[in-house]
């Protein structure tokens, strides 16, 4: 059962009355009850009090002193205001553009020519064949006993053994070949082999990279 049921008043309109925004018709009402129900008049003071303390709390809160954060946001809002920053922002945007505006319009700049070297099959440090490291290479073999098919592939080893890069190659032209990443310093060894079901290693050559 509700207030206005058991005959009092709604706690919503006690509410609007002690905050004065009671419409007007209803005020004469409800004070008419007030003056004969004091059961309603202790709820009216009640509700004034919450209210008058409310109002104590958040005068209080508008009185604190601005915290840490809030006085950071606002040295930021008042930099990003000025003119010297805005400045800067506009040369980074364009420093952005000037990088990115050759690719869009040539495409990915494209790097070095990678060397030309001819290997040879011959065991002994005399027969490595030489090349710079840092640099792409292509490195090239005579292809002559080899199957005139897919040929074979090729695999680069390390001098420990371990494999660094494979690729099938073909054999049809007098010299095949095949294009490497920059290596760093250190001895490799290209290896040819079968296709399968042979897999047996056609050929080595040497390669010293400095």
């Amino acid at each position: 059962m509700t207030r206005e049921e058991e005959g009092h008043l709604a706690e919503d309109r006690l509410e609007l009355y002690a905050l004065g925004r009671l419409p007007e018709d209803e005020v004469a009402e409800l004070e008419e009850h007030l003056l004969i129900c004091p059961a309603c008049q202790d709820r009216l003071a009640e509700t004034d009090a919450f209210i008058r303390a409310m109002r104590r709390a958040a005068q209080r809160f508008m009185m604190l002193p601005p915290s840490r954060w809030e006085l950071l946001w606002a040295r930021l809002v008042e930099w990003a205001q000025k003119p010297a920053v805005a400045w800067v922002a506009a040369a980074a945007c364009l420093a952005v553009v000037a990088v990115l505006a050759p690719r869009l319009l040539w495409g990915p700049a494209r790097g070095p020519a990678p060397v030309s070297l001819l290997l040879e099959a011959s065991r002994g440090r005399a027969g490595l064949a030489q090349a710079p490291a840092g640099k792409p290479l292509h490195l090239i073999w005579d292809t002559r006993g080899l199957p005139s098919d897919d040929c074979c592939r090729a695999v680069i080893v390390d001098s420990r053994g371990k494999p660094l890069a494979s690729e099938l190659v073909h054999g049809t032209n007098e010299r095949a070949g095949l294009r490497t990443k920059p290596l760093s310093r250190g001895r490799y060894w290209v290896r040819l082999y079968a296709l399968p079901p042979h897999q047996a290693m056609l050929r080595e050559f040497g390669l010293e990279v400095q």
